[in-house]
This record gives C-alpha cells, structure tokens and sequence, in this order.
C-alpha cells in the first residue's frame, strides 16, 4: 500500500472518529437531560406562543450573525499567511466547534481551523487563533470585571476597605489585559532576547502581523460577538417569563459569562457551569430557577450544538495529511 493510500485511509478514521465522538457527547447532553420533557414542552408553547415565537426566531438569527461575524474575523486575521473564502472560513469555524465538544476550555476549536488550511504552517495558524480568543477573552473579563464590582458594591454591601481592594485588583487586572493585548507584538521580541525560546521566533513572529488597528478591527468583532450573546440570553429569559431591566441583566449575564470562562469545562459540562453560575445569579432577580434552566439550555443548544451538527459534515473536509 502506497503512503498516500494508507494516509488517506487513516485521515478518514480520524475524521469519523471525532464525528462519532462528538455525536455521542452531544447525544449524551442533549437526550439525557434531566429535564428535556419539561423543555420541550415548553418549546411547544413558544411556538403556538406569538408573543414568544418572534423572540425565538430572533435568537436564532442572532447565532447566524455571531458565527458569521466570527467567520469574517478569522478570515480577516488568517489572510496574513493564506487566503481563504468566507465560506470556507465558515466551514472552519463550523467544524471547530465540534471538535471543542470534547476538548478542555473548547481548544479543539484551534485544531478545526487550522487544518482546513491548505499551505499555511500550523502552528503559525493556531497562535493566530489565540489572539482572536484572547480578544474574546478580555471582552468577557472586562465587562464581568465592571459587573463584579457593582455586584459586591450593590448586592452583596462589602465593608468599604475590602470592595475598593478587590475594586483595584481587578480594574488593574482589566487594564493589564487590554493593554497586553493592543501590545501583542512584544511578545515576538520578548522570545528573541530569550535563549531557549529562539528556536521558536519563526513562529512567534506571528504577533508582529497585527498592528494596533488590525487589533482593534479584531476587539471591536470581540464586542459586537459579546452583544450579541447577551442579547440573545436576554431574550430567552424575557421568553421564560424571567422579569428583569436589560442593565440588571447584562450585569448578571456578565457574571455568568465571566464564571464560565474563567472555569476550566469543555462543551459538554460547560452547559452545566452556566446553568449552575445563571441560577446563583439570575436568581437574585427570579424565582422562576426551571426558567433560567431553559434559558441557558436553550443558548447552549443553539449556540453550540447546532452549529456543531453543521460543523460534524465539514470535518470531513480537513487536511490531516499535506504533501
């Protein structure tokens, strides 16, 4: 048998095997839900419901615009070392989310993009990955950062001392961040005074691509991502009869999101730290607990799952073996 032959023959049992894998992990979360009946009875009101129906729908269409958005930010940051089409930058992120379904912190989500490319070095594409999720990142820190400190000004009333010290802590952790991010570049030049990390300036050079306009381009993709999630998470919880002002619940929605990132989780339990971070903290404006269960099932299915689906069919496009 030919290397060839043989490499194409092992590319398909690898893609098959995260399809499988993947399929599973879904199934698994989805079908044996503790509480799946009760939701789809629910969706079956929403849906006779016209009140509700429109809300829904506008959900949806939100998860098209946040992936498209997200497509369109990693075709705008991978051109730097290959060009590829909206579409297949789709395709990229599509299937990036599948593979996250099993891997910690959803990192798998590196390894879907950057083997669709055709020419560009891998690991050059990956740490350009980073970047785009770091942006993301510093935009959930940020804005859960800014919740955290009216939550323990307002609701939890610390003595004064301690609010402005965790106040300080973590205005200057915000600033730090923002600042390391719109000074990435650094990075390349900080791996060249250093020895053993010389080796590997080849790849970090990667950092130096950016300018701080491309950075900003890149943050303000990051922001209208994180609008957009919180409005669709605002609006399931206005369809689960949860009664809340937008500026209570963007704050609590930010607390959420700040838990769920800083949590190490994959896919299939992040859905699990969500509901249990949403019921702490939206529950201090609602009762309604199997309300902001369905909310947060409903973000996680539509989000993640779905696109995941979709993403399962492109994985078979990878190019595990390149010549």
């Amino acid at each position: 048998m030919d290397l060839n032959k043989r490499n194409n023959i092992l590319s398909l049992c690898i893609k098959s095997a995260i399809v499988i894998i993947a399929i599973l992990f879904i199934y698994q979360r989805v079908f044996m839900k503790e509480h799946l009946e009760d939701y789809l009875s629910s969706y079956r009101l929403i849906i006779h419901n016209y009140q509700t129906l429109p809300m829904l729908i506008i959900v949806v269409l939100l998860m098209l615009i946040n992936w498209s958005l997200e497509s369109f930010k990693w075709k705008m940051m991978i051109k730097k070392v290959e060009e590829i089409s909206f579409f297949k930058s789709i395709e990229a992120v599509c299937s990036g989310i599948t593979v996250s379904f099993f891997t910690p912190n959803r990192v798998g989500e590196f390894a879907g993009r950057v083997f669709f490319l055709g020419t560009a070095d891998r690991i050059k594409a990956a740490l350009i990955a980073v970047i785009g999720s770091f942006g993301q990142t510093i935009i959930t820190v940020v804005f859960g950062g800014i919740s955290l400190i009216i939550y323990c000004h307002e609701i939890l009333k610390l003595d004064f001392f301690l609010f402005i010290g965790i106040a300080v802590i973590t205005t200057a952790t915000m600033l730090l961040l923002i600042l390391f991010y719109f000074n990435t570049p650094l990075l390349t030049l900080f791996s060249s005074r250093i020895k053993w990390l010389k080796r590997f300036h080849r790849y970090t050079e990667v950092f130096t691509y950016y300018s701080k306009k491309d950075l900003l381009r890149i943050f303000v993709l990051c922001l209208l991502r994180y609008i957009i999630f919180s409005t669709q998470y605002f609006l399931l919880f206005m369809i689960a009869d949860i009664q809340m002002s937008y500026l209570e619940g963007f704050m609590m929605i930010s607390m959420v999101f700040f838990t769920v990132t800083i949590v190490p989780t994959i896919a299939l339990t992040e859905i699990g730290v969500r509901s249990a971070s949403a019921t702490y903290f939206i529950g201090m404006l609602s009762m309604n607990h199997f309300g902001i269960l369905f909310a947060s099932f409903t973000l996680w299915f539509i989000n993640l799952v779905i696109p995941s689906v979709f993403g399962a069919i492109f994985v078979f496009n990878f190019r595990l073996f390149r010549t």
